[in-house]
């Protein structure tokens, strides 16, 4: 950890509590001392000019983008000046390796990526002069419909759109309806072109389809010349009920819809269950027929079920026939073997996911099962949620190890939720925690797949049991207000422990308070009030930054939970000081 060019030295300092010999109270263990930390920053002055195609920006503030560096170590981007200026000077950056950045501002006469790469690799190791040129290509679209003219209406219009490889940040290319559209700038790169629909009911419905990929857009001025190829779709879907074919009710009450989604997640609907499907236009390509629940019980439950997967609409006219197998499902929901408290004041939900689509579906509450109902054939797995109340596990969203399979009528559906009740038993060096309110820390159960957490506890209350769905969690401490206790907003006390079983979670959380001193380049940091930068320790997790002081104040301490942190520093304000967004600049061990 740590960056090569910043230097950070650790000083244990016992203070003076230490006099004579030392105890078998080793010190070092001890948080009644205090472990000094010194971080110097060396850094580099970087000026030079921006450039656009070797030329010369715009010198207008409505033709604008802005220049970047990102810190290849962490990828943290930090913003050196705009192009209109014509370049930048003296700036101050923590020394490393760096990329450049282009994102577009304002106007038509600059790129209009929202955040392109320049270049990569730039070690800036000494004060030198770095000058940025951002390529650039002029592309010149044309739009057709199946090979003839777009409606030239603005009551039947579609947008196109590049969106980067790799990137998600969309370039408007223009409106069908506005022909000829304008040239657009860009830097050279790879590009997929995106369709949208905006108004009509002639022109393809698609609002996110893929229409060209990967295209090298690298020569200028560059000819993308897109032509559209639809299709014209109907549908014929019948519903097969416990094995007897049917037809879908012809009631507003009582329906679902179709649509077809493509693996790039666009969607087109081609309307309600309850009436006949006229011919809805499409751009051609492989789709899946996604049925999806609307209202009513006659009539499968399920948000989205795939009913034909990859099928390929290529022809000017296509006829998709589709039958519905659905069967009756009769929930049966335990807990722990038991029923489930029949309160609405103790309840929560379960549901089912699709294995194919990962979509979810409300299967029942678990205070008032529903006594069947109609589900899509298919495999899928069984999802916990909490609603209301103390007596059921607490879990946001867990998954349980359950294959539901629905494939024949009167499908028993037995789903059992494993809990487990722990108690939380929590102490600070060995010791009780301060009883404040104003002093104060809670403590957390994360599922250790992933999700939100769950309270397991706090520092001024007397701990609860909680229940919770039988798993691994991690156990993370939480700092909410005051300077007595660690300030750790998210530090992992205890990671993917194996919780089956009813438990006491016994947690001693073992601090150190450490002292910062700041220099830069070997000197003392600026103390004017303008001139800026924090420093932080982030520790075993990404959310667990705690601030250990400013470059411009004195040395304060911080009370900080044991362990290996990285040091960042961060801007504030100024020009005298770095102007890293974020940078890590050594690793601290915190004994």
């Amino acid at each position: 950890m740590g960056n090569a060019y910043a230097r950070l030295g650790l000083i244990l300092f016992a203070g003076s509590l230490l006099a004579g010999c030392l105890s078998d109270d080793d010190p070092i263990q001890s948080p009644d001392y205090t472990q000094d930390i010194a971080i110097d920053i060396e850094t580099a002055a970087i000026s030079g000019d921006f450039t656009l195609n070797t030329g010369s920006f715009p010198a207008s503030i409505c033709q604008r983008g802005q220049i970047f560096v990102r810190d290849a170590q962490n990828l943290a981007l930090t913003r050196l000046a705009e192009t209109w200026g014509g370049g930048y000077a003296g700036i101050r950056i923590i020394k490393g390796t760096y990329d450049s950045v282009y994102g577009w501002l304002d106007g038509n006469l600059v790129p209009q990526n929202l955040q392109s790469t320049v270049a990569t690799g730039a070690v800036i190791d000494a004060d030198q002069v770095w000058d940025i040129d951002v390529p650039r290509v002029i592309v010149v679209p044309t739009f057709t419909l199946d090979g003839g003219a777009f409606p030239a209406s603005p009551y039947e219009s579609a947008d196109f759109f590049l969106r980067p490889d790799g990137g998600s940040a969309l370039i408007p290319l223009g409106r069908t309806h506005l022909q000829p559209a304008d040239n657009v700038m860009v830097t050279p790169g790879t590009y997929d072109v995106i369709y949208s629909i905006t108004a009509g009911e002639l022109l393809p419905q698609n609002r996110s389809a893929v229409v060209m990929r990967s295209v090298d857009i690298a020569t200028p001025p560059h000819a993308l010349n897109i032509d559209i190829r639809t299709a014209q779709v109907s549908g014929n879907w019948r519903l097969a009920v416990d094995g007897v074919l049917g037809t879908f009710p012809a009631s507003v009450y009582e329906h679902g819809e179709f649509r077809l989604r493509t693996d790039d997640g666009d969607s087109v609907s081609l309307g309600p269950t309850y009436t006949s499907i006229g011919a809805v236009r499409v751009i051609t390509g492989t789709y899946d027929l996604v049925y999806r629940h609307i209202d009513g019980e006659l009539v499968p439950k399920n948000y989205d079920a795939v009913i034909l997967a990859d099928r390929v609409l290529q022809t000017p006219v296509v006829l998709l026939e589709a039958t519905v197998d659905a069967w009756t499902a009769i929930p049966n929901l335990t807990l722990n073997g038991g029923p489930f408290p029949g309160s609405v004041y103790e309840t929560a939900e379960l549901l089912i996911r699709d294995q194919d689509t990962g979509a979810a579906t409300l299967l029942a509450n678990t205070h008032n099962p529903p006594d069947e109902l109609l589900l899509v054939e298919g495999i899928y797995d069984t999802i916990y949620r909490h609603v209301g109340g103390t007596i059921v596990p607490q879990n946001k969203m867990a998954e349980l190890d359950i294959d539901v399979v629905i494939d024949s009528v009167g499908e028993s559906l037995d789903i059992d939720v494993d809990a487990a009740t722990v108690t939380g038993q929590f102490a600070l060096n060995g010791a009780g925690f301060i009883q404040s309110p104003y002093e104060f820390a809670e403590f957390r159960l994360y599922p250790s797949g992933g999700g939100a957490g769950i309270q397991l506890g706090d520092t001024y209350y007397d701990p609860e049991p909680v229940v919770i769905v039988a798993g691994d969690y991690d156990v993370v401490y939480t700092h909410v207000g005051g300077t007595l206790v660690p300030r750790n907003p998210h530090h992992v006390l205890l990671a993917d422990q194996a919780y089956a079983a009813d438990a006491v979670i016994d947690v001693n959380v073992l601090t150190r308070q450490v002292r910062p001193a700041f220099t830069l380049d070997g000197q003392a940091f600026p103390d004017a009030p303008f001139q800026q930068g924090d420093f932080y320790l982030r520790g075993n997790h990404m959310d667990d930054s705690v601030r250990i002081g400013s470059s411009n104040a004195a040395a304060e301490t911080t009370v900080v939970i044991r362990g290996a942190y990285d040091a960042l520093y961060r801007h504030v304000d100024g020009l005298s000081v770095p102007l890293n967004s974020e940078s890590v600049v050594g690793a601290v061990q915190v004994n």
